[in-house]
């Protein structure tokens, strides 16, 4: 844990609130009229100007997008390698409680989103969500980890960053600040004094918003409303086949919230035989499919596969009792929400308890020692971060001079440095390689990104042959022949995983 954290005054962190500039911005009621002139000339013995006026007042909300906009401030900087997010497609008009892998919750209100008129959408929405939790994500995803206040760069240590967007039928959509979106976030970083920054990819920097909210649920390793069990049990339909199988419940936690679960084959399944239910198979696989619903169960033996598509269902006094438990998990889940969001629940509530993919290993805590959990309220899609700025580190200022094996120059658009048993990234552009901190009784690694698309790194081990009372110093960088293909590939390579 860092105790002696340097972090900015409140009177500091205030000064860079700029909220008036953002309500101008996204306030969805008309900021501009567009006018459409259309003119004829007619002369028939006395000249005269006649004007038709077209007017359109509906209003255009500006999308501030690291995807769309000239500016591009967020550039993943290893080519085909990023953070990928999670697609969830949701319904308007009813309140839908989402969850992530990790164990966070986004609470979405029916009319949270707008188009760029600013009018509430209807439809099937597309909601793109990631999240980015270490040193290693936040430098594969290319956000920018640095902060200015008043001239000085800081660096920060993050609890956790956010970005969300939406979309319909291909068209970005806009949050709606009168139904805002929130979002419980799993940390784990316990630690607080750090607060919400938004990243305005138009003034291209980090904005102020908010101190941070940490709340904590549960000790017994439960997530906040039952996340990873909070899911309607469907009941069984006679007419269909269903069977048990064995399965880990580690690997689906989400199908152990009721007792009594079977697996209903669907009816489009022609060659599901139930004799293959009451035969022996060494193998039988569970996998979740990208609807978050269903299923695909394969039995396999040797020169024999089948897989079938299915869903888990409830049947007979099975079905009553998870009914009973579901309805007092929702319930749990209704009092988790904001205050300004706390009503009677809404009858046809959607509760998508859809888990994209595999917690990370390790990141989440122990259960005995709870979770904690960071909330983001957004008046506005995009990247938000749960961050706490730092200076550079102290120790040793040096001139840095990146060579190869060679002792070739490297260029680099930014070099990393990460103290082990630090949080924070620290991230230093061409212009400030020449005023190179670090605590050189730390543990250090340092890498960067070549021309060619190679990570080069300089280890741990190699800052003992840098000698101490030097001012300039040649960091030779072991260069990776390997072409990074996913983040996992990167995290092993950097030993930050």
């Amino acid at each position: 844990m860092d105790k002696d954290r340097e972090q900015l005054s409140d009177e500091e962190l205030k000064e860079k609130m700029e909220f008036d500039r953002f309500v101008r911005e996204y306030k969805p009621l008309p900021f501009y009229l567009k006018w459409k002139f259309y003119g004829t000339l007619a002369l028939a013995g006395v000249l005269g100007l006649g004007f038709w006026f077209l007017s359109n007042d509906e209003t255009e909300i500006t999308p501030l997008s690291h995807k769309t906009s000239e500016k591009i401030v967020v550039r993943p900087p290893l080519d085909g390698v990023d953070i990928a997010d999670t697609t969830y497609e949701l319904s308007t008009g009813t309140d839908t409680i989402l969850y992530y892998a990790t164990g966070s919750s986004l609470t979405i209100p029916a009319h949270a989103f707008l188009d760029r008129h600013g009018k509430p959408v209807n439809g099937d929405i597309q909601l793109h969500y990631r999240e980015l939790h270490d040193a290693s994500d936040f430098f594969i995803s290319g956000i920018p980890v640095t902060y200015d206040s008043n001239g000085v760069q800081y660096h920060f240590e993050s609890a956790g960053m956010i970005e969300i967007s939406a979309s319909l039928n291909g068209e970005c959509l806009f949050a709606n600040p009168e139904e805002r979106i929130s979002v419980q976030l799993a940390s784990a970083v316990k630690d607080r004094g750090f607060h919400i920054y938004y990243l305005d990819t138009v003034e291209r920097k980090w904005t102020y918003v908010e101190e941070d909210k940490l709340s904590t649920y549960g000790t017994e390793g439960e997530m906040p409303g039952g996340a990873y069990q909070l899911k309607a049990p469907v009941k069984a339909n006679s007419a269909l086949p269903r069977f048990d199988v064995a399965f880990d419940k580690k690997q689906f936690p989400e199908l152990m919230s009721y007792d009594g679960m079977s697996f209903q084959v669907e009816a489009d399944e022609k060659y599901y035989d139930p004799k293959l239910a009451m035969k022996e198979w060494e193998n039988v696989t569970v996998q979740r499919t990208s609807d978050g619903i269903h299923y695909l169960v394969t039995f396999s033996n040797p020169g024999e596969t089948h897989t079938f598509r299915v869903e888990p269902v409830y049947a007979g006094p099975d079905y009553t009792r998870a009914i009973s438990l579901y309805e007092k998990k929702r319930k749990t889940s209704a009092e988790l929400l904001p205050d300004s969001r706390k009503k009677k629940p809404v009858p046809g509530t959607n509760v998508d308890g859809a888990i994209a993919h595999k917690t990370r290993k390790g990141f989440l805590p122990k259960p005995s020692e709870g979770i904690v959990y960071r909330q983001f309220t957004l008046n506005h899609f995009g990247i938000w971060n749960s961050g706490c700025p730092h200076l550079a580190p102290h120790g040793k200022l040096i001139l840095a001079r990146f060579v190869d094996e060679r002792n070739k120059k490297l260029d680099f658009d930014r070099v990393y440095l990460l103290e082990f048993g630090n949080r924070t990234l620290f991230s230093f552009y061409p212009d400030r390689q020449e005023k190179f901190s670090y605590n050189p009784d730390a543990r250090n690694l340092i890498w960067g990104v070549t021309r060619d698309n190679k990570l080069a790194i300089f280890r741990n081990q190699e800052f003992d042959k840098i000698k101490k009372d030097k001012d300039s110093s040649y960091f030779k960088m072991d260069i990776g022949e390997q072409k990074m293909r996913t983040p996992l590939e990167v995290k092993k390579m950097l030993g930050i995983e």
